[in-house]
């Protein structure tokens, strides 16, 4: 509720009802304080219960018209409706010289737009009212002319003292603008510097630091809570022929279209790494032997369909060893024992997915 209320009033007319609701109790105040100075009969609540009702009238016709009006005149409209508003007590009790004070509130109301010709505009109407009062209210009338102009330049400094805090205020909101873009633009260059530093430029995937600290990561959680792990190092074949016969460029298509029919296949919980060179790792988790020597040769099969116009239409294969991990063997061993699966598949012909055997 309490955040429903505080995003009507960030609507420039809620603030605007809002601020109006606000100065009807401000003038409710200064008539009992300064008019009836707490000293009234329950025959006098009439003078006081129908000026507020007045001004709730104003301010219910003020509403019906801010909600048709486009932005730029909402506060425009509020200010008038203030300004109606705060000649109303000063109509119903011309004896009373203090409730002139009320006639400053289109001013006061005006700080709210943080607009310097809005206000201009509310000083505008401030002065109409108290035009208006003087020919009406018989104890302007009996203010001296020199009063009446101190009340003039009194009303002109707070119209100043309102540009004043508009000022402030916008050089507050421009330096609070600048520090969170720049906070922004820090937070950005530090998510892109560390995206950098854990992943390849040329595939996108992680590189071989990431991969080392996360299989590092992996498997002392597994020692603890132990799981599936298995580790796929995948390795193109005869790729320096590749980059020897048809150019490095040529080789750089080749890496990324593999890399990108790794992860096609990889599986959300799958970690995927360019190890070095023409080398890749998979990290498979909670998948059983089987299932992830099946989505290995489904990346060794798509892969050695695939052809480059770059290679006279040719083809290129993968050569894979797989090794599950066994418990309290340590990070080396389960390495090693991937490295030499795949040190088989390339002796035994290449283009193979070979698994690790103790």
């Amino acid at each position: 509720m309490f955040r429903q209320y505080v995003k009507r009033l960030r609507e420039p007319s809620g603030r605007v009802l809002e601020c109006m609701l606000f100065f009807i109790v401000i003038d409710l105040v200064f008539t009992i304080i300064f008019d009836l100075n707490f000293h009234y009969k329950w025959t006098q609540n009439l003078l006081l219960t129908v000026p507020v009702w007045l001004q709730l009238l104003v301010l219910l016709i003020t509403k019906t018209v801010v909600d048709k009006f486009p932005s730029p005149l909402k506060y425009c409209t509020g200010i008038a409706g203030t300004a109606v508003i705060s000649i109303i007590p000063v109509l119903a009790h011309p004896e009373s010289s203090t409730l002139v004070l009320t006639l400053a509130s289109p001013i006061l109301f005006s700080a709210f737009s943080f607009e310097y010709k809005k206000i201009a505009f509310g000083y505008a109407c401030s002065m109409i009212t108290l035009i208006i009062s003087y020919g009406y209210v018989d104890s302007i009338q009996r203010l001296q002319a020199r009063d009446l102009l101190l009340l003039m330049v009194l009303h002109f400094f707070l119209t100043l003292l309102m540009c004043s805090i508009v000022q402030y205020n916008r050089l507050l909101m421009n330096h609070l603008e600048k520090s969170l873009k720049n906070n922004e633009q820090l937070m950005i260059q530090n998510v892109m510097m560390e995206y950098l530093n854990k992943t390849d430029p040329l595939t996108g995937l992680y590189n071989h630091m990431t991969f080392q600290e996360y299989l590092d990561k992996l498997i002392g959680h597994s020692e603890s809570n132990p799981f599936r792990i298995h580790l796929a190092l995948i390795d193109v074949d005869d790729f320096k022929g590749v980059n020897d016969t048809y150019g490095h460029r040529a080789g750089d298509i080749v890496l990324k279209n593999v890399s990108t029919i790794i992860q096609k296949h990889a599986g959300p919980n799958d970690f995927v790494a360019r190890y070095g060179g023409e080398e890749f790792a998979v990290i498979f988790t909670e998948k059983k032997t089987a299932a992830v020597f099946a989505t290995v040769e489904s990346i060794r099969r798509e892969i050695s369909a695939h052809t480059y116009e770059r290679l006279n239409n040719s083809a290129v294969t993968i050569s894979t060893g797989i090794n599950k991990y066994q418990q309290s063997k340590g990070k080396e061993n389960f390495f090693q024992g991937a490295d030499t699966a795949l040190y088989t598949a390339k002796r035994t012909g290449k283009n193979k997915t070979v698994l690790h055997s103790e």
